[in-house]
């Protein structure tokens, strides 16, 4: 990254001084080993009374402002992203396209966009990402150091080397703090706003509000594998089925003074304290970008909302190629149901439409549109392929995979399922108004531990031969004869 000189109303910051201050801090601070321009007992002098006096002086003024939080509009609100050049599953994540725009863009326009937020800052190590930052009016008031820029750093780390930064080097102190995760690109024009308001309702210094997906989770659909099969990988827990919070590294407020831990160990698994408020976002706005494969789920979100209007008027023509479709004959050795999803919209038609031309450029003539899965016209000496269109990314050639693992499998029936993005040691739930772990076993998980591999089963693609007396496995309790075929993320979402 070029050197530059940092300028905050009238603060004027060499390169060399920033460096001086990493060095001190890493060294004296984080106890990392790190050179230094200057004899570290000279930087020590230097640094720690000022560390110290900013520490007091934000400590004070929460005191000042005493019992009562002031409102966020009448506040100073920080909002920080962090975005560090490396990443392994997806290069050069943070300035990848999405949608024409690079990926960074859309956690600094949520900042921006944001009411109360006052100051905008991201710390990097890339010059790219930089660059991309000081163009949509954000501030990079230093190059993140190497030691805090690699695969094992953590936001804790990161965050307070910022934090300490601003104080030092400006005095400058805060009321609320947005911590805004830059792979997250879909968002509510509100939401953070929403969540700093809902700060300030509780009027508890020491809450935070986290931002957290409600989903729907039925640990009788949770696999792992054994010996080829699906088995239960919960088998003490099968009582439970409904909603679940799930926490997403959306964004994170907080109205704490310098260095509250518990707000940097937000993600941790640990049974929750009643001081962290859910903040529940919809499904669409908790895409993590981390693979290929993300990105490319993110884009069809992002491109299906600026699609809507479009499919609202092409809704009376899909209406009527669906009806084309369902005349067409029977199949020759696989027939494949496209099974319509029960809540109608301009979009899914849209989708449903798209789904069964591709399916027909594959297939043929072999593919029905179906109201019902037990609609008896559609079993017949054919193997039955059974397509759930509500599951919107589903493309032709998920159903081939599937078909073709069918068919190598030799078992009767055939089942998709999905890793869940939700694992479930992952998941919480509210018991007397506190946010504990889902599946209490005594089994503490830290994200960084390595989870047992277990699957969804999800009714997007099922296959059946024609066996007479057979019929759909449920879901909830799959024999092991049934084989499954594991779908791409994109393919899983309903």
């Amino acid at each position: 990254m070029r050197s530059h000189i940092f300028v905050k109303e009238s603060v004027v910051i060499t390169n060399s001084e920033i460096e001086c201050f990493h060095s001190w801090y890493l060294t004296k601070i984080l106890k990392i080993d790190y050179s230094c321009p200057e004899p570290i007992e000279e930087l020590e002098t230097r640094f720690r009374p000022k560390f110290k006096a900013w520490h007091e002086a934000q400590i004070q003024r929460f005191e000042d402002r005493g019992k009562v939080m002031n409102h966020p509009k009448d506040s100073e609100t920080l909002a920080f992203i962090a975005a560090r050049k490396g990443s392994k599953r997806l290069r050069d994540k943070h300035i990848v396209d999405l949608a024409g725009r690079p990926l960074i863009e859309y956690a600094i326009e949520a900042a921006k966009e944001s009411k109360y937020v006052r100051r905008v800052v991201v710390s990097t190590d890339c010059e790219r990402i930089a660059e991309i930052a000081l163009e949509l009016g954000a501030e990079v008031p230093f190059e993140r150091p190497a030691p805090l820029a690699g695969d094992t750093s953590g936001f804790a780390d990161v965050g307070q080397h910022a934090k300490a930064f601003l104080g030092v080097m400006e005095g400058y102190t805060w009321d609320y703090f947005a911590l805004i995760f830059p792979n997250y690109p879909v968002r509510g024009k509100n939401d953070i706003d929403d969540a700093l308001e809902m700060l300030y309702e509780t009027q508890d210094r020491n809450h935070i509000v986290a931002s957290f997906q409600k989903v729907r989770t039925d640990l009788r659909r949770i696999y792992k594998r054994d010996a080829g099969t699906l088995t239960h990988a919960y088998p003490d827990h099968l009582g439970y089925r409904g909603d679940v919070l799930y926490q997403i590294g959306n964004f994170v407020v907080s109205s704490e003074p310098c260095n509250h831990q518990r707000f940097w160990d937000h993600h941790r698994s640990e049974g929750r304290e009643p001081g962290t408020g859910a903040m529940i976002i919809s499904a669409e706005k908790c895409i993590e970008v981390d693979t290929a494969q993300e990105l490319e789920q993110a884009r069809r979100v992002i491109e299906a909302r600026k699609q809507n209007a479009e499919c609202e008027i092409q809704s009376a023509e899909c209406r009527s190629q669906n009806a084309e479709l369902k005349s067409g004959p029977e199949a020759e050795r696989f027939k494949i149901a496209l099974k319509t999803p029960d809540v109608k919209t301009p979009w899914l038609e849209h989708r449903v439409n798209l789904l069964a031309r591709n399916l027909r450029g594959e297939f043929g003539e072999n593919v029905v549109l179906v109201e019902q899965t037990t609609d008896e016209s559609i079993f017949s000496e054919s193997k039955i392929v059974l397509i759930d269109a509500a599951f919107a990314g589903l493309t032709a050639n998920d159903v081939s995979n599937a078909i073709a693992k069918f068919v190598k499998s030799g078992k009767p029936e055939l089942i998709s399922a999905c890793k869940p993005s939700h694992h479930p040691r992952w998941c919480r739930k509210i018991d007397g108004g506190k946010i504990i772990q889902l599946i209490d076993d005594g089994v503490v998980v830290p994200r960084a531990q390595e989870l047992e591999e277990v699957f969804e089963a999800v009714p997007a693609i099922r296959i059946l031969a024609p066996i007479e007396g057979a019929g759909w496995s449920n879901p909830d309790d799959l024999p092991g004869a049934v084989e499954y075929f594991v779908l791409p993320p994109a393919a899983s979402i309903e």
